[in-house]
């Protein structure tokens, strides 16, 4: 599987060069030509990838669950949003891939949270984990994850909160004895007036 995404991903890159090269063509009846066949292609393959999903989410041919497995899939979900077929929102994928997470947050004893989103980024609260620095590990796996399901984004912005509980001023829980209300008032030897 990661051969195959390595393959996708120089595909990608190579396919990214060239149609660089061919829109810097003089001529622009060339350049409109080249966007009308790359036009076509994506809604050729849209069409079909739209028809893949009807098929998916059919329940006698697979349902939600396989409909959730083409998204979810490093090869086709990529591929899915390229062409404008995803079947899930930027909210929902972006709540699906903290949710994945969420053993590895909750490994270094923090909790994450989508905080809120605009069109170019969404804020994410990362709480616990004191430990945690701006560079972290951990905070770079979850700002490269949902920039990847979601590449409309352009910014993931992590606000780390110290979850450390408040030291109270409260009694104990538990007391075993409580003072006796004689015990206050005793004067120590030599503090009478």
């Amino acid at each position: 599987m990661a051969a195959d995404a390595a393959i996708l991903r120089g595909a990608s890159d190579r396919l990214d060069v060239l149609l660089r090269e061919l829109e810097e063509q003089r001529d622009p009846a060339i350049r409109e030509r080249i966007r009308e066949v790359v036009g076509l292609l994506m809604h050729l393959h849209r069409e079909g990838f739209e028809r893949t999903l009807e098929l998916a989410a059919d329940t006698s041919l697979g349902g939600p669950a396989l409909v959730s497995r083409l998204a979810d899939d490093p090869l086709v979900g990529p591929l899915l949003l390229i062409h404008g077929a995803h079947p899930y929102t930027v909210d929902v994928r972006l709540g699906r891939a903290l949710e994945r997470l969420r053993p590895l947050i909750a490994a270094q004893g923090c909790r994450a949270s989508l905080v809120d989103r605009d069109e170019r980024q969404v804020r994410v609260r990362l709480e616990g984990g004191a430990r945690l620095s701006e560079r972290s590990d951990l905070m770079g796996t979850i700002e490269a994850r949902l920039l990847e399901v979601a590449p409309e984004l352009a910014l993931v912005h992590i606000e780390t909160v110290d979850a450390q509980p408040a030291i109270s001023a409260s009694p104990p829980l538990i007391q075993i004895l409580k003072p006796s209300p004689a015990a206050k008032s005793i004067v120590s030897p030599g503090t009478e007036s």
